[in-house]
């Protein structure tokens, strides 16, 4: 295999334009259609306006904003100024939302009109914000208009390099409050060309890009991919499954990438004549394997697999294309050496349990750090690898396999959501006397979130109040469906929550807020 050369954004741009100037680019569901000349020149736009408001190589620009092309106009347009692009979840509300802003040092904010209130709620006052741009799609003027006028050429020349930062994504925060992942530029350009390989993808797939823009799953392994290999993007506003497939055939959609709840979610859709006649020839994305071979017998499509986390290129393993083997996570990526290790960092032998551990065999194709973070970025390299957190095993043929997460994470709806951060809320209620969050089971979820509280004694503790104390303090996606009110928590000898106890119990006997409210919603009918 010949090996890509060290690249940066600009350059990768400059490469697929000048190969496909007249192809499609981007289309959208409301009629937007793009050649790589014209994606280009609001690409420059995007990065002379933010230029001409006194960004630079550097400074970090916080991007609050749904799928719309605006936000790949200025990922790509800050990248050709050297500035950081600061992928922000679009749901976070409060403190959340502050922490993230605060935390990446963000010099500029865009944010969506429909979101500028929650920004404004919770970030006003921090001393690096020196403006914050609001878009209105629906409304000719503001930064919508200011785009459309800007200048279309290319920007100034930056001196930027292969390592040099390029984005920042936050974790999910599981052993503490999230850490802020800094990729740089040669991380996303050989996402990009390795992807596209292993995926056999070519110049007429079109990539349906329906997960968040922030998210690195899109980023990563959808739009980079498909611009490496002279495709095209269809952007989608959001995940519908009564809607996806019908966007997918008027789009003439032929690939997509996915995180956890898409696929059992289509699957428990009614069943039509005309699954099969469909457009898409194959996707990627974690899913087991049950679920993975009837989605592709229901819907005639290729299903790869993967593992990897946004410090280790997001999919640091995959299934190639042309040697798919169900069940397992695929083989590494040629520029990462991945094992299995023990608690001593000891490699274990094939078939055996252990954490699974990363170290690049390339330079610029992992994370740079964690910004601001030093000792938790130096933590996770013990002994030279990158720790993950993650458990599993390898097989006699180098596969991987993914067994869970040893840290504490829940994986809801392909969300990564930080158990801790749900308890800090969750312990601020004045009747609750300590909390503990776990991830259950559930088949469309993936997991779903559980609360576990203890009140303080002599108080009535009510989990509709504890689900309206969250409702105003965290993302919707956060909020616990199932409420476990207790006596006590189970512990060890040292006075630690043994976690996997309160797992055990599951959901029976706990307090479930969906069915609460179908409840309700019965009763008043």
């Amino acid at each position: 295999m010949i090996r890509p050369p060290l690249s940066d954004i600009r350059t990768f741009l400059r490469g697929v334009v000048a190969a496909h100037p007249a192809e499609p680019c981007l289309v959208t569901t409301d009629g937007l259609e793009l050649t790589y000349q014209g994606f280009d020149e609001w690409v420059n736009r995007a990065a002379n306006l933010i230029a001409d408001r006194g960004i630079s190589k550097g400074d970090a620009v916080a991007l609050i904003l749904p799928n719309c092309p605006e936000y790949l106009y200025l990922w790509f347009g800050l990248a050709k100024i050297g500035a950081v692009h600061v992928a922000i979840n679009t749901r976070l509300i409060g403190e959340s939302l502050r922490y993230q802003i605060d935390k990446a040092e963000s010099s500029l904010v865009v944010v969506h009109r429909e979101l500028a209130n929650a920004y404004h709620q919770a970030c006003n006052g921090l001393a690096s914000v020196r403006e914050v741009l609001v878009l209105n799609e629906d409304d000719r003027s503001g930064l919508g208009a200011e785009l459309a006028a800007s200048n279309p050429w290319d920007p100034p020349a930056v001196d930027i390099g292969p390592g040099d930062p390029l984005v920042m994504m936050y974790t999910s925060g599981t052993t503490g409050r999230p850490k802020a992942v800094v990729n740089p530029h040669n991380a996303y350009v050989r996402s990009g060309h390795d992807l596209a390989r292993l995926m056999a993808l070519h110049s007429d797939d079109r990539m349906y890009v329906f997960m968040p823009l922030f998210h690195g799953n899109p980023q990563m392994m959808g739009v980079m991919p498909i611009l490496a290999a002279g495709g095209s993007i269809a952007l989608s506003r959001r995940f519908s499954a009564s809607h996806f497939w019908d966007e997918v055939r008027s789009m003439g959609a032929s690939v997509f990438t996915h995180i956890g709840s898409p696929l059992p979610i289509l699957m428990k859709q009614p069943p039509n004549p005309d699954d099969a006649d469909n457009p898409i020839r194959l996707i990627l994305g974690g899913a087991p394997a049950e679920t993975a071979l009837a989605f592709g017998e229901r819907f005639s499509c290729a299903v790869l697999d993967g593992w990897g986390m946004i410090e280790a290129g997001c999919n640091t393993t995959i299934t190639p294309a042309d040697r798919v083997v169900p069940g397992t996570n695929g083989v590494p990526r040629e520029c990462f050496d991945v094992r299995v290790f023990d608690d001593e960092d000891r490699e274990l032998p094939k078939g055996e349990v252990g954490q699974i551990v990363v170290r690049p065999t390339e330079p610029h194709v992992m994370f740079s750090g964690y910004h601001r973070d030093p000792d938790r970025t130096l933590a996770s390299m013990r002994n030279q690898w990158f720790h993950t957190g993650d458990l599993g095993r390898v097989d006699d043929d180098g596969n991987l396999y993914f067994l869970g997460r040893s840290t504490d994470a829940i994986r809801r709806k392909g969300e990564n959501i930080s158990a801790i951060e749900i308890e800090n809320i969750l312990n601020a209620h004045p009747l609750v006397d300590e909390a503990a969050v776990v991830g259950v089971p559930d088949g469309i979820a993936g997991q779903e979130i559980a609360g576990c509280v203890v009140p303080i004694e002599a108080t009535e503790l009510t989990p509709e109040a504890l689900v309206d104390w969250c409702s105003s303090r965290l993302a919707d996606f956060m909020i616990p469906r199932f409420i476990r009110v207790m006596d006590r928590f189970p512990r060890t000898e040292s006075h630690k929550v043994q976690k996997f106890k309160l797992r055990d119990l599951g959901t029976e006997g706990a307090w479930d807020r969906l069915a609460d409210q179908e409840h309700q919603r019965r009763k008043d009918a």
